[in-house]
């Protein structure tokens, strides 16, 4: 998979970006996203009920439920916050 950015913007918002593809596919593209994140850019995603090994890239996570924010953290503050 090959992305070019024709500039090189601090804030990717992401909107869906795995709507339609495998779990292989959908991984490859948030593992993507994280790379780009670690060399210093923002990366903002909206992405429903993603696989296990996909939600794993993220580094934190706002989930929602009926509009309203659920939680809001880590995905270890997530484990332990719903294991209570």
């Amino acid at each position: 998979m090959l992305l070019q950015l024709l500039t090189d913007p601090p804030l990717l918002f992401c909107d869906e970006p795995t709507t339609g593809l495998d779990s292989h596919n959908a991984s490859t593209v948030v593992e993507k996203l994280r790379q780009l994140a670690s060399r210093g850019k923002t990366i903002i995603c909206s992405i429903h009920q993603p696989a296990s090994d996909t939600l794993s890239y993220f580094h934190k996570v706002i989930l929602m439920a009926c509009g309203r924010v659920a939680f809001q953290g880590t995905l270890s503050q997530g484990h332990t916050f719903f294991s209570e």
